[in-house]
């Protein structure tokens, strides 16, 4: 059965950012694993000029693979996601609840992590109840003309190339250089490849610790995702902007298959199956980590205009109605509740008739994907259709 995993690493800024002595502190139960892997703690904390060592421990964390002990990357992948600014607040709330005295000068990162070094039961719950809150959008790009014909460069050298041509694009655009490229394989099939960068420059709002209000001018960092299906030889993109999803399109498709125009722009969605199939269009019986799946929002485009269907059940909601969708009506998106077998927390995710997709969980991509093919929601390549961009439904 296959497993549902999260991302070992989803913040790089983390580590950079959080105070030495308390991120040390959640380090401390591996330590034997990091000085197996080249990293001392303490002489991390003692040294004048930690970049070496942050980037060691980075490289560890995207590296290591199944060596990684499996509560330090709980443990990294929990806080990073309760050090968002989203989260502040809920976090700063559990600390109050805990008695943590922290100062009000306390980052973020180190607000997360003296929560799980506190209270681990209790950051967990928190990042399950946030859940609902968290979605990424992807935009698909499928190899049309060269399916199945082409192997893949996965060579330092390719992922050097990458890196150095997205830097050069994104510091053309205005942004500033210092991008980070850190590639790691989810199962068999895929590279998942996380994008650290600057954002373009911008004024805000601070207050300082007197009290004085101010205005601090910043690159904030940003991070993009894409991933690689070398068995469908396809391409998902999670960036803002589309001159950065073509560029990241052309760019994998060159370094990594020879040809820039590898993965090709085209609507790789197609919701008709809810019309013609109904409810049968919802099975789960060949999907052995999908417990059901249910239709709780559907959009419609309709010559009177668009109208939106939303309810527990769309399907049960049409027919106590007595409506239906007409064959000329035309499915624009829909929105699909996911309930998995080993995990009783569900999730949605919206799919847009085009090339774009909305997920809850980066982790759930995987085995919602091939659902969606056994569906038949992925129109088979050969038949796919050109077409301009596809507007990105929405951001994380």
């Amino acid at each position: 059965m296959a497993q549902l995993r999260t991302l070992t690493f989803t913040r790089p800024s983390l580590i950079r950012v959080a105070t030495p002595a308390v991120l040390a502190r959640l380090l401390q139960p591996h330590a034997a694993f990091l000085v197996a892997k080249g990293f001392v703690i303490a002489d991390y904390v003692a040294a004048e000029d930690r970049s070496p060592f942050t980037m060691k421990l980075i490289s560890i964390v995207t590296e290591s693979g199944p060596q990684m002990p499996r509560e330090l990357i709980e443990s990294l992948f929990v806080v990073s996601e309760l050090s968002t600014p989203a989260a502040r607040e809920d976090v700063t709330a559990a600390c109050e609840r805990l008695r943590l005295d922290l100062p009000a000068t306390t980052s973020a990162e180190d607000q997360a992590i003296h929560l799980w070094n506190a209270s681990k039961e209790t950051a967990r719950q928190l990042y399950v109840e946030r859940l609902p809150t968290k979605t990424r959008a992807f935009e698909t790009y499928l190899a049309q003309e060269y399916k199945k014909k082409s192997t893949i460069d996965t060579s330092p050298t390719a992922y050097a190339s990458i890196r150095e041509c997205m830097e050069r694009f994104f510091v053309k655009q205005k942004h500033p250089p210092g991008l980070s490229l850190y590639a790691y394989p989810r199962g068999d099939d895929e590279i998942w490849f996380l994008i650290r960068r600057g954002g373009r420059f911008r004024n805000i709002a601070a207050t300082t610790e007197t009290g004085v209000s101010s205005v601090v001018g910043l690159f904030p960092e940003d991070f993009d995702i894409v991933v690689v299906n070398t068995k469908h030889e396809e391409l998902r993109v999670h960036a803002s902007g589309v001159r950065a999803k073509t560029k990241y399109r052309e760019i994998f498709g060159l370094y990594l298959y020879g040809r820039d125009t590898h993965f090709e722009e085209v609507a790789c969605y197609d919701l008709s199956s809810l019309r013609t199939h109904g409810e049968a269009s919802l099975v789960t019986a060949d999907c052995e980590d999908i417990r059901w799946v249910k239709l709780v929002e559907l959009k419609v485009d309709m010559p009177s205009g668009k109208i939106e269907y939303s309810a527990p059940d769309v399907f049960e909601h049409l027919a106590r109605q007595n409506l239906r969708i007409e064959p000329h009506h035309r499915i624009a998106s829909a929105t699909f509740q996911f309930r998995f077998r080993d995990d009783p927390k569900t999730r949605r995710v919206i799919v847009k008739a085009g090339n774009a997709a909305n997920y809850e969980r980066d982790d759930d991509s995987p085995i919602i994907d091939e659902w969606l093919k056994l569906r038949g929601f992925v129109t088979d390549p050969a038949k796919v259709t050109h077409f301009q961009h596809v507007a990105l439904l929405g951001a994380a």
